[in-house]
């Protein structure tokens, strides 16, 4: 049976384990079954009574490429063993961060279907305030478009200029949002809304429903959004919740 390269590396790996090195091919005999006359093309043949193998002494390099393939690792096995026991150190190669893309919107935060628990407006200039319309529904997505639908909105009330005061949304609205730096800005591209404002005893009539461009500022968590402005002088702030 012939011996592979495989084996006679293998025999080479094992006893240098050991804590010896292989600096001469005769040293191969003290591995058992290792030198065999399959070997003789790489080392010569055994002589018998000799511990050696007899060598060529030609000056013409063998072209045997096992012989090559043999004595590299034997050369190496040497340098390692007059240098001590190693250990072989693998550095593993980083692994490649994720690479996150930012949501249109300018803050994933913001994405989802929010319900208005609260508006508040502090009427600066009438002395008075209006407060409530529970119930509308804010859908922001992640390309920045949007809505807000009043379907099941509730009347906001309070006082204004010492009258009564009570607002109802109704309809909804399509938008786009973009978030920067803090900042909400709502840009209404569809209005569909009307607001019914009853005010002391006179006659409710619902109007267009009119947008007042500009920012909010908000803050926003998984559970709830609050957004704050300012418009004329009159204080707004929504708090938004999911549910």
């Amino acid at each position: 049976m012939a011996i592979s390269e495989e084996d006679v590396l293998a025999a080479i790996r094992e006893y240098s384990q050991r804590g010896n090195a292989v600096s001469d091919p005769a040293e191969l005999e003290s591995l058992p079954g290792v030198y065999t006359e399959e070997l003789s093309p790489l080392y010569g043949p055994r002589v018998r009574g000799s511990s050696s193998p007899v060598t060529s002494h030609s000056s013409t390099p063998s072209s045997s490429p096992l012989r090559l393939l043999a004595l590299a690792p034997l050369a190496l096995l040497a340098l390692v063993a007059c240098g001590g026991p190693t250990t072989a150190t693998v550095t593993p190669k980083p692994s490649a961060s994720p690479v996150f893309s930012p949501v249109a919107i300018g803050d994933a935060c913001l994405v989802g279907n929010w319900f208005l628990a609260d508006e508040k407006v502090v009427l600066a200039n009438n002395n008075g305030s209006v407060e409530g319309g529970a119930g509308a529904k804010l859908i922001l997505a992640a390309s920045g478009q949007g809505s807000l639908d009043f379907t099941a909105s509730e009347p906001a009330s309070g006082t204004a200029g010492g009258s009564s005061l009570s607002i109802l949304d109704a309809g909804s609205l399509s938008l786009t949002a973009l978030a920067t730096n803090g900042s909400l800005t709502l840009t209404v591209t569809a209005n569909n809304a009307t607001v019914t404002v009853t005010q002391g005893s006179s006659a409710a009539t619902p109007q267009a429903y009119v947008v007042t461009p500009g920012a909010y500022a908000y803050t926003c968590t998984a559970k709830m959004l609050t957004l704050t402005r300012s418009v004329s002088g009159d204080q707004e702030t929504q708090t938004y919740a999911k549910p």
